[in-house]
């Protein structure tokens, strides 16, 4: 226990000794009595991060960095112990501590209480924003003094690389009010220079368009950011609360910032047409800077690499843009004046803040704020490159639309001649189609007389009025030719008890159609009332025999022909044979229960008292038809009630387009029409169904020739 006490008792001598021999700085009772601790501030390195608080604070090995500027540690990623001795030979004092670098990554601070024990206070990069003691971009500390104490304060530096240093001062309130005061006039300034200048640029990418204006917009956001960041003010206010982003920021942002630079250069100055050569330098560092972006998202050692390489870029790619400006000002290009301006002064403030990183420039006002001053020139300076540009595209704009404009007088003259002799041209042919306009007219006149006589002849060979009236009492027939003369018809004949009508589709509309018809008519006829034969199937087949005969189609391979429906109607028996091709007949007649049908049967359930019966046609033509010219047609017999009634028709009803949606009108809705109109008389259902054809088929087209024959049966 003895030699304990006297081992103890020599090492506090030995500490006394070396306290003794240490420098101490003595506080004034003076309002201003603020000092840098620089000459008097003794460090530690410790290479291994092995020393402890209480090995630092028994170490001898502690040297006196006896400058009268802060020490600049460079980029380093070792740890350094720090420690200065305060005494206060006045009254009682209270002091502001100042670290007045905002990067630091991790700094333990290890002050003395009224009674020697030392607390420690660890602030930085690594913790929040909030953390910190006091809240500021810096990091500050309050130190009370009584009147003869003396304190001893130590400080445990962590480094991951980046270029540090560590600037230290003690400050009364009025002197770090005051100097806080023009720090912030100063900043201000300067981001307010940053600030027009930003709404300028996007003025004039509002106004040109062009894609160096954005470029340009894109750097001045990365410089904005990037000195935010530098400052310390980024992690104060954007995210204070994102260590990751305090640590990382400076990196990310500085290589953005030298990307959108760099775009924003080779675009204006067109670099790849004036420098070739530097063009090309300009982007193999382009692409170095985007892998050092990349890397600045990791930790270290990347992190530490992109942070010193961006560094070592900087300089020569501002070498090289103010190459670029000092050729094209050579050359006479208007823009390349005030980028020889802005990148000589801002490479003096890179240079000077490189020398201050690697410590071989001292931390001063100039030193400090040598990029910032750099940059508000150079930033004041390219925006003026672009006004300047800007102006540039206005002259050319305006001798162009000059050029232009005398391009038009000339071409205006050249049209005018030009249009004199269209002009004459055009009388000449003007005169030339009114003569064949006038011939063609005369032609068509004629044709068209020649139709409508024709009409005339075709009228004249259907049935009359009159003979159908006598015979049938209740009839209709809709007849509506899609040109002025028709390819259907109807026929109709009288033979002893038997009453003959016919519905026929011919062949093509028109005069071809209507020349069918005239010859199916005359077939009709002779094969009816010359040769007697009654029955409507064998009427058929003779005047498919008559049709490819008389029409040579086996020799001439024509398709032309008909299709037809044919009832002969006894109405003694109330009987009725069909025959037909292609073309079936309906019959609405009354519902009744049980009722047995050979024909298919057709019912709407909103029309539950009538019923529509089908009585089907053959399916082959009045015509030549391969592999069925020896087909026959065959008799369907059918026994009607008085009030039926039978409705012969071609398909040029069901196939009209019309409706809302351009569609055919369909069987099924003329099914749903018959039936709904059974109950009525012939004229009425006359009336309806061509009323409701002109509704459905609207402004459309009559796309065929429209026959329809309906009969009330007695």
């Amino acid at each position: 226990m003895y030699n304990k006490f006297i081992i103890a008792f020599l090492l506090l001598l030995i500490h006394t000794k070396v306290f003794s021999k240490e420098i101490s700085i003595a506080l004034k009772d003076d309002v201003h009595n603020s000092f840098k601790i620089a000459y008097s501030l003794y460090i530690l390195t410790d290479s291994n991060a092995t020393i402890q608080f209480q090995e630092a604070q028994a170490s001898n090995q502690f040297k006196l960095h006896q400058k009268s500027i802060a020490p600049n540690l460079g980029f380093t990623s070792a740890n350094y112990w720090f420690k200065f001795i305060i005494t206060n030979t006045q009254t009682k004092q209270h002091r502001v501590l100042e670290f007045a670098y905002p990067f630091f990554n991790q700094l333990d601070v290890y002050i003395p209480n009224m009674s020697g024990q030392y607390k420690k206070i660890a602030v930085g990069d690594h913790l929040p924003f909030e953390a910190r003691p006091i809240i500021h971009k810096n990091f500050l500390f309050d130190l009370n003094f009584e009147s003869g104490e003396t304190k001893i304060v130590y400080a445990y530096l962590h480094c991951n690389g980046e270029a540090t240093s560590f600037p230290v001062k003690v400050w009364t309130q009025d002197d770090y009010l005051r100097n806080n005061y023009d720090e912030q006039l100063a900043l201000g300034i300067y981001y307010g220079i940053i600030l027009f200048v930003f709404f300028f640029s996007a003025f004039l990418w509002f106004i040109v368009k062009e894609r160096y204006q954005l470029y340009y917009f894109l750097y001045i956001i990365g410089v904005a950011i990037f000195q935010f960041s530098l400052d310390g003010f980024a992690f104060e206010y954007f995210w204070p609360h994102s260590i990751w982003f305090a640590n990382h920021i400076i990196p990310l942002s500085g290589s953005f910032t030298i990307m959108a630079l760099i775009l924003f250069v080779v675009s204006l100055l067109k670099t790849k047409i004036h420098t070739p050569i530097i063009h090309k330098i300009l982007i193999t560092l382009l692409y170095i800077d985007v892998l050092f972006f990349v890397m600045s998202f990791f930790a270290n050692p990347y992190y530490c690499i992109a942070l010193m390489g961006l560094n070592f870029i900087a300089v020569p790619i501002n070498i090289l843009i103010l190459a670029s400006a000092i050729i094209l000002y050579q050359r006479g290009i208007a823009t390349g004046k005030y980028f020889l301006v802005a990148f000589s002064l801002l490479i003096i403030g890179i240079l000077a803040a490189l020398f201050k990183n690697f410590g071989i420039l001292p931390r001063v006002f100039l030193t400090e704020y040598s990029i910032q001053i750099g940059s508000a020139i150079e930033l004041i300076m390219l925006s003026l490159a672009l006004a300047e540009n800007v102006k540039l595209l206005k002259a050319e704009k305006e001798e162009a639309q000059l050029l232009l404009f005398e391009e038009l007088k000339e071409k205006s003259k050249l049209q005018e001649v030009a249009n004199i002799e269209l002009e004459k041209k055009v009388k000449e042919r003007t005169a030339e189609i009114q003569f064949q306009k006038a011939l063609i007219e005369e032609k068509n006149k004629d044709i068209t007389a020649s139709i409508n006589y024709a009409l005339r002849i075709q009228e004249a060979i259907l049935p009359p009025y009159e003979e159908l009236k006598s015979s049938f009492g209740e009839y209709f027939v809709l007849y509506k030719p899609r040109d002025i003369i028709s390819g259907d018809f109807y026929w109709f004949s009288k033979r002893d008890d038997i009453l003959f009508i016919a519905a026929a589709d011919c062949t093509g509309h028109g005069v071809p159609g209507a020349l069918m018809s005239m010859l199916g008519n005359s077939f009709l006829n002779e094969i009816v009332n010359e040769y007697n034969i009654y029955n409507p199937a064998k009427i058929l087949d003779l005047l498919r025999a008559k049709v490819i005969k008389t029409l040579r189609q086996k020799e001439t391979n024509t398709k032309d022909g008909m299709d037809i429906s044919i009832c002969a109607i006894n109405t003694k028996l109330r009987e009725i044979n069909y025959a037909g091709a292609f073309n079936p007949v309906y019959i609405t007649t009354d519902a009744e229960i049980n009722e047995a049908s050979n024909f298919d049967v057709y019912t709407n359930e909103l029309i539950p008292d009538k019923v529509l019966k089908i009585i089907p046609a053959d399916r082959f033509p009045i015509g030549i038809v391969e592999d069925q010219n020896n087909d026959m047609f065959t008799n369907k017999k059918y026994h009607y009630k008085a009030g039926d009634c039978l409705y012969l028709f071609s398909d040029g009803l069901a196939d009209q387009f019309g409706g809302l949606n351009g569609k055919k009108y369909r069987t099924k809705q003329l099914k749903d029409l018959l039936l709904k109109l059974a109950k009525h008389d012939m004229e009425y259902q006359h009336l309806s169904i061509a009323e409701d054809f002109e509704k459905w088929k609207g402004t459309h087209e009559q796309v065929d020739d429209i026959l329809m024959v309906g009969i009330k049966l007695t």
